[in-house]
């Protein structure tokens, strides 16, 4: 085995945050609401929205207020 396939990490060695967790978690939910046989990044974006206690959260609703403002003042 190269040094290379030696030296990876493991998903076990990983150590997450417990937010982090919880939209890892969310995000298989996701998936299969949505009948996907894979989670993919909509899955994740989605399970973010339903984390509020994790800054990624706070992130998307701000981006999407200001999307929404622009939007609200160059359509009326």
């Amino acid at each position: 085995m190269n040094s290379f396939l030696q030296n990876m990490y493991s998903p076990k060695d990983i150590q997450f945050s417990k937010e982090a967790d919880k939209v890892l978690e969310n995000s298989i939910t996701q998936a299969m609401l949505m009948a996907s046989d894979d989670v993919g990044t909509e899955h994740i974006m989605l399970a973010m929205l339903f984390c509020e206690d994790c800054i990624a959260y706070n992130i998307l609703c701000h981006r999407i207020l200001i999307l929404l403002l622009i939007e609200m003042k160059f359509c009326i």
